[in-house]
């Protein structure tokens, strides 16, 4: 296995008016990985995000909390976004 290897990934989409831009770029080294996501919606505040995983693939110290709650808020940003195309927002 090579002793380091990369990968990104980008996308946008538009959706009546309302545009948002994901990135992730992952990193990974025979001591582990970092993943660094990137996530942005028309008019909102960018959102950054780091996660450390061991060569073991176990995830660092207190970042399974912050995964919960990125978790929370998309599933929230996205019942908003349903409700505003339903007309009931």
């Amino acid at each position: 296995m090579p002793p380091f290897s990369s990968s990104s990934t980008t996308t946008t989409s538009t959706i009546n008016g309302q545009t948002t831009a994901y990135s992730q770029h992952s990193q990974t080294t025979p001591s582990g990985t970092v993943v660094q996501t990137n996530s942005q919606s028309s008019g909102q505040p960018m959102i950054q995000e780091t996660q450390r995983f061991d060569a073991g693939g176990r995830e660092g110290q207190g970042a399974g909390a912050s995964q919960a709650e990125r978790d929370a808020l998309y599933e929230e940003r996205m019942e908003d976004e349903y409700a505003k195309r339903e007309g009931g927002a």
